[in-house]
């Protein structure tokens, strides 16, 4: 990266809406304190009385009422819906848009004007949104039309989850309370059966996949719905014990818990028989498929380290890993001397830890060098490309180790700065920081084969060599 100083400029995405709310970090949501006010005269409890029925009914009256965001869509495991909760109950609204996160994140309070809205049940939940279609279930708000009935306010909001037990949410005499609240269960854990399996099946397979989770303290056992596009569908649940957060549901008579995202996911303690849970190690890939602005869950990753500290061509605290055709940046901190070096295999806990696009770059944010365990050693072997085949496909290659052959440098005649690396096939930026060690050397002049990896800086695309002898042949 061409940079000396690093300014970190995100937020975390919360867990169950600590006070820094998700937020996507290419078109951030609005953080306003404006709260235009509007008068309400109706709970989302009352709305539910008036409107309990499982066909569509359409509000002719002029009810207003407010909620704070409690689900979004930003990880696919909500689709086309938000989920609002005021102090009385919670409601699922339906949107017929996509990337509802930006406008709507977890934390954003709105107001919701009723009038020419329906309400319905899906499978026994509550649902807002819009006409009726053939079959009678209510369709989603069309996107032309939503700022007619939802107005955003303030953001960001806390909601507190309502702690409880199994017991409470398995009692068919209470459990209409909960549904679409954002609740905690304490105590928790998968049963042996789903522990270690894969949040949900592919969504070839099926459109969503239940694991079923239990308490220690009773014999009780909900189901937790993922989908299976969600982009945590590939990650393993974890194996230890602890807190789970999901908004509830119901799916005809049968309980259902459903995440935000892993965060939400805190079993990282001993299991109810006293057995050590193991934290999951995922794969680079199945990380990098969160996407920006996502808080992860109790994982760890493992990868060869292709990059090298002590030769100063990165920024000061990366560390780079490579685990098969995927690689990701390690952000250990402005200050971090990182000790490895290529080759190194190395484990890296990123429980907490978040995606964040930093100049460009794909990086994981948070984790320290108390995180990385050296566990061995291994090798890489570089992608053979053409230039002009690296630039077609960037974003694959991106964090990994390429080299390109018969590639002669322009623009100078040291490696320092960004200089113009050629092949038969097209140009892309050799790029050297003014700090490295070998910056002062003088380019090839003849044409030569460079390795490096392939890194972004904001919208260009430039390979970033260790050092002259290793990767310059």
């Amino acid at each position: 990266m061409k940079i000396t100083v690093r300014i970190l400029a995100l937020c975390l995405a919360v867990l169950s809406f600590s006070a820094c709310v998700k937020k996507d970090f290419d078109a951030p949501p609005d953080q306003s304190s404006i709260d235009p006010k509007l008068p309400c005269n109706k709970t989302i409890a009352q709305i539910k009385s008036l409107y309990n029925s499982a066909s569509a009914v359409r509000i002719d009256s002029d009810y207003t009422i407010y909620g704070i965001v409690t689900a979004d869509d930003k990880s696919g495991n909500f689709y086309k819906q938000i989920v609002i909760q005021d102090s009385t109950a919670g409601l699922a609204v339906l949107i017929d848009n996509n990337s509802l996160f930006n406008e709507y994140p977890v934390g954003r309070k709105v107001y919701i004007k009723l009038k020419g809205l329906y309400m319905s049940k899906y499978a026994a939940t509550p649902q807002l949104g819009y006409l009726p279609d053939a079959t009678g279930a209510i369709s989603n708000i069309p996107g032309s039309l939503v700022g007619n009935f939802i107005v955003k306010a303030n953001y960001p909001n806390t909601v507190v989850p309502e702690t409880v037990t199994l017991t409470q949410l398995t009692n068919t005499a209470t459990f209409s309370y909960y549904v679409n609240r954002l609740v905690t269960i304490d105590n928790a854990e998968f049963t042996a059966s789903d522990m270690n399996k894969p949040y949900a099946d592919p969504a070839s397979i099926a459109s969503g996949t239940s694991r079923n989770v239990e308490e220690c303290s009773s014999t009780k056992t909900i189901q937790l719905r993922s989908s299976g596009y969600a982009n945590f569908q590939p990650l393993l649940t974890p194996t230890g014990k602890g807190k789970i957060t999901g908004i509830f549901t119901l799916y005809n008579s049968t309980p259902q818990l459903v995440i935000r995202d892993t965060n939400d996911v805190k079993f990282a303690g001993l299991r109810c028989n006293g057995s050590t849970g193991i934290i999951p190690i995922v794969s680079i890939d199945s990380i990098r498929k969160l996407g920006i602005g996502i808080k992860i869950g109790e994982y760890k990753i493992k990868g060869i380290v292709i990059s090298s500290a002590d030769s100063g061509n990165l920024s000061k605290g990366n560390l780079v890993i490579q685990d098969g055709n995927k690689g990701i940046t390690v952000y250990l901190g402005s200050t971090t001397v990182v000790p490895y070096k290529p080759g190194d295999s190395v484990i890296v806990d990123i429980t907490g830890d978040s995606l964040i696009n930093y100049k460009g770059t794909t990086e994981l944010k948070g984790a320290t060098l108390s995180s990385v365990t050296k566990v061995g050693t291994g090798t890489i072997v570089p992608k053979v490309l053409t230039i002009a085949q690296l630039n077609a496909n960037f974003a694959n290659y991106e964090a990994t180790l390429v080299q390109v052959l018969n590639a002669s440098v322009t623009g100078g005649g040291t490696y320092s700065g960004s200089k113009t690396l050629t092949d038969a096939s097209g140009t892309m930026t050799l790029y050297t920081a003014t700090t490295a060690s070998f910056a002062s050397q003088n380019v090839p002049t003849t044409a030569k084969s460079f390795t490096g990896i392939a890194s972004y800086f904001n919208t260009t695309t430039q390979l970033q060599i260790r050092y002259p002898s290793l990767d310059v042949q």
